[in-house]
């Protein structure tokens, strides 16, 4: 668990510096508009006999030749673009918007950090272990040109909970309270299904005067029914059979994963290239 996780620092570290240079680099490179329309009228000045026309021909030229391109940057950019994002999960992602800016296609990995602790159940206490890793496709529509969009695909999922009893301790299966030698084990395993329908909506932000570069954010759920497995040699051992191992196991999944869907919600940096 180490490992990854110092991965994970070296990998985030690199990516603020990364962000961090390309903002630097895009401000110095920001469109000065008070200069531009200076510019302008010293040409209209120089050109129009007529000086009472100045302030006129000086407001025509700075909309027709000035402002189409700070309009062009607010605009989410067409083409290829790349997401980092953090919150209840956190998300790398490649996003293709088409030349139109209102379809286009998203892949993206999320992630949270493996937790391990310990919790009561029943009047037992388990040590609880979580994974979760997901890979999203999705379908990317934006209807309106306010940066709202709305997204629909498939999640295919590495995620689960398990929760064991240690070797020695006092489990509760059913009603029957056993104490567990050195030899037996019980584990309750609870996971997504592989392959899960997703939906979310969200909104993209342009910052002004930096071109490329967008505030986004997302909220989505994927829907489906955790499956629960049992893993144990109890029954031989303590004499409990295995519909009560069952029925202990529906009785954690409807107190802890009777909810068929699982929702994310992040914030994050988007950059179109």
């Amino acid at each position: 668990m180490v490992a990854p996780f110092r991965i994970h620092c070296i990998f985030f570290r690199n990516a603020i510096l990364l962000v961090h240079g390309v903002l630097i680099s895009l401000a110095a490179h920001a469109l000065d508009l008070d200069a531009e329309k200076a510019r302008i009228r010293q040409e209209v000045v120089l050109e129009t006999p007529d000086q009472s026309l100045v302030d006129a021909l000086t407001e025509i030229r700075f909309k027709r030749e000035v402002l189409p391109q700070v309009n062009a940057k607010k605009k989410p950019a067409p083409g290829p673009a790349v997401t980092v994002a953090v919150g209840r999960e956190s998300s790398l992602g490649y996003e293709y918007t088409w030349k139109n800016s209102m379809h286009g296609l998203r892949l993206e990995f999320n992630w949270q950090e493996p937790r391990s602790e310990n919790t009561m159940f029943d009047g037992a206490l388990y040590g609880k272990r979580t994974r979760y890793q997901s890979v999203g496709a999705y379908y990317v529509m934006s209807p309106f040109e306010n940066g709202f969009r709305v997204m629909t695909g498939l999640r295919f999922n590495d995620i689960k909970t398990t929760y064991a009893v240690n070797a020695g301790g006092l489990a509760n299966v059913n009603g029957n309270r056993v104490t567990l030698s050195p030899q037996d084990h019980l584990s309750y395993r609870f996971s997504l299904p592989r392959a899960t329908p997703y939906i979310g909506i969200g909104f993209v932000k342009e910052l002004n005067d930096l071109p490329g570069l967008a505030f986004f954010g997302d909220v989505g759920a994927t829907f489906g029914r955790y499956n629960a497995q049992a893993n144990t040699n109890i029954s031989k051992s303590l004499n409990v059979d295995a519909k009560q191992v069952e029925n202990e196991l529906n009785a954690m999944r409807n107190d802890r994963f009777s909810k068929r869907y699982l929702w994310s919600a992040k914030l994050g940096l988007r950059y179109s290239y």
